[in-house]
């Protein structure tokens, strides 16, 4: 699924079994939902996911290089629902490439931040070859987590999380994060804003 320009994308899945799942991507947009901002005269995207499932697995047992959500510019806010990578069985194939953001990657594109709030759901089995196992944001994103459960990511930086932009953690809770090199859960490289609500396990 692809949001463009100022185009807006309301995602809620109402018998509860709904499933948004990749498909072969573009060799620049690897992401099951990909949101592009494409220019200031067509403004920036919004998603807004309040139920369901959003995965990279294609289904295939050699997966294509995927992930659940790229935000390319605009705006994604997650209320409920799951983001996840990998196969149906929580496993990656051996040709499993996602070097930054291995569920969810934000971004700058077209003079548009990207930025990515949670409000609930869960973001889960994220893998990635170095930056942020299930969410990554560059120097210019915005990420504000203020609930629900990201866990089980892995990667050499930030197991669940790496983040060179600024970022607000008040209420949600991280946990089962694995880094080879730093930081098994949370590596915040950029402005951090963290409450005593936020629980790290």
């Amino acid at each position: 699924v692809m949001v463009y320009g100022g185009g807006t994308l309301h995602i809620c899945d109402c018998q509860g079994s709904g499933l948004i799942r990749a498909t072969s991507p573009e060799k620049t947009d690897k992401g099951a939902v990909v949101l592009i901002s494409s220019s200031k005269e067509n403004g920036f995207g919004t998603v807004n996911l309040y139920s369901g499932t959003v995965s990279g697995d294609s289904g295939a047992e050699t997966s294509p290089d995927c992930r659940a959500v790229e935000v390319k510019g605009g705006v994604f806010n997650m209320y409920g629902g799951t983001l996840k990578q990998g196969l149906s069985d929580g496993s990656l194939p051996t040709d499993q490439k996602i070097g930054y953001g291995g569920s969810v990657c934000v971004y700058k594109h077209a003079d548009y931040e990207g930025r990515f709030t949670m409000y609930g759901g869960t973001i889960t089995g994220g893998i990635s070859s170095d930056y942020g196992g299930n969410i990554y944001g560059d120097v210019s994103s915005h990420i504000a987590i203020f609930g629900g459960i990201v866990e089980n990511g892995s990667s050499t930086r930030g197991g669940n999380i790496y983040c060179q932009g600024d970022v607000t953690l008040d209420g949600a809770t991280f946990t089962g994060g694995t880094a080879s090199l730093y930081r098994g859960n949370v590596y915040i490289a950029g402005t951090v804003d963290l409450s005593k609500n936020t629980v790290l396990s």
